[in-house]
């Protein structure tokens, strides 16, 4: 059997920052016995089924796989546009709960206030 050497590749190598001594190939094995171990279906999407088919976002799973063993650059590019979508999302969402959790408080008046 014939490997194919590192530069050979046509698909995208991950690479990770490390510390430590840890190197990236380290890391990446790592997480992909992660991925191969654990249902990608079963991770719990905060995005609601209607919003990510609207907006065209893969699971949070399949983004995740996409992520680190995309086969090809526009995978891993969807992964990231479909990570930084959510991420921006669930802050849009939780700055709304808090606006709305604010405008539920109602503040005294003052006995100093004048008429």
């Amino acid at each position: 059997m014939i490997v194919p050497s590192a530069r050979d590749r046509t698909v995208p190598i991950p690479i990770y920052s490390s510390k430590g001594g840890i190197t990236s190939w380290v890391i990446a094995r790592a997480i992909a016995v992660l991925l191969e171990s654990i249902e990608l279906d079963s991770i719990p999407d905060p995005i609601p089924d209607s919003i990510r088919t609207r907006y065209d976002i893969d699971p949070l799973g399949r983004s995740l796989l996409l992520l680190h063993q995309g086969t090809s650059d526009e995978e891993v590019a969807r992964a990231k546009k479909n990570l930084r979508w959510r991420e921006a999302f669930i802050l849009q969402a939780f700055l709304a709960h808090r606006r709305l959790g604010n405008n539920a408080i109602q503040a005294c008046v003052s006995p100093h206030s004048s008429p």
